[in-house]
């Protein structure tokens, strides 16, 4: 389900957390870019299948590699092994 956030210039709107299986559907890599606790609490397990190629790269440091690996994908965080 989606839905919209509003309150953004221009009266645009952004998606909400629940539609992240929408946002790598067919993807070939997901960039983790934000520290925001609802984005790196999200179920890695559940996003395996939606994307084409299950590869993550943590920019901020916030996912569990450990999780992220057991759920099938390639992981990268910068700073760390």
């Amino acid at each position: 389900m989606l839905r919209r956030r509003s309150g953004f210039r221009g009266g645009a709107g952004c998606l909400q957390r629940d539609a992240s299986h929408v946002a790598v559907t067919g993807a070939g890599l997901l960039l983790h870019l934000t520290d925001w606790p609802q984005y790196s609490d999200v179920d890695p397990g559940n996003l395996v299948r939606s994307i084409s190629a299950p590869k993550v790269i943590d920019a901020r440091g916030t996912l569990d590699a450990k999780r992220w690996r057991a759920a099938g994908w390639t992981f990268r965080a910068l700073g760390r092994p």
